[in-house]
């Protein structure tokens, strides 16, 4: 298969189709895996979300799950589990392919979160400790501060290295 650095490349070449290393790159990781192969046949996909982009909330890592688990469905692959491992695979995607130094917390909520419940996560080294529900009497709320967030910037990957 193409090395990712190479995918990676002609992928940011013409920043109006970066957003598809999301989805090539996915392709690209289960190739380097040896979950899927070239052999396979081809996969045409459609993107198609609700999930606003730029947001802070995970918009990214839920696509990257969407469409690993859809290529290998596509693909008549069978499931990646433990889902920690696709949430390392899709956080591969996005380190290696995109280019963004994401961790892995956005991955994991993707592929292990559950319905009316929080993850308990330890990120490193991406330990799950449970999942904890939320009372019936409690809401949550996601409020728009106008900010858009992303995790491709040099500024993110500094952040996040001296944090740990």
């Amino acid at each position: 298969p193409t090395p990712l650095a190479a995918v990676r490349e002609i992928l940011s070449r013409d920043a109006s189709s970066a957003w598809a290393g999301y989805v090539v790159g996915c392709l690209s990781v289960l190739y380097h895996e040896g979950l899927a192969s070239p052999a396979d046949g081809g996969v045409a996909v459609a993107v198609r979300s609700n999930v606003p982009e730029g947001k802070g909330v995970s918009s990214s890592a839920a696509l990257e799950v969407s469409t690993m688990v859809a290529l290998l469905g596509a693909l008549g692959k069978p499931p990646i589990h433990p889902a920690a491992r696709l949430a390392a695979l899709c956080q591969r995607v996005e380190n290696c392919v995109v280019g963004a130094p994401c961790g892995i917390m956005d991955q994991m909520a993707s592929a292990l979160g559950q319905n009316k419940t929080l993850l308990a996560l330890e990120c490193r080294p991406a330990i799950v400790r449970g999942w904890v529900p939320v009372p019936s009497g409690i809401r949550l709320w996601g409020i728009d501060s106008g900010v858009r967030h992303s995790v491709g910037g040099s500024n993110y990957g500094t952040v996040r290295a001296a944090t740990f």
